[in-house]
């Protein structure tokens, strides 16, 4: 994982650009084959654990 300590706690386009990939990447393994239920399953279970992730991430920069 990659740290830059030179962004400010303003700046959010290279976190957003970083969310957007890994939703990217998430979406496109999901959408490999699959009878579209279990694959719907597991993606809302990688959304939630990054939404856990992203938020305790926040909490732990802003100290």
């Amino acid at each position: 994982m990659e740290s830059n300590s030179n962004n400010s706690v303003g700046d959010t386009s290279h976190r957003t650009s970083v969310d957007e990939k890994l939703l990217w990447k998430i979406r496109e393994v999901c959408s490999r084959g699959g009878d579209g239920v279990k694959k719907t399953a597991v993606r809302m279970e990688i959304a939630e654990l990054i939404g856990w992730f992203l938020l305790l991430n926040r909490i732990h920069s802003s100290f």
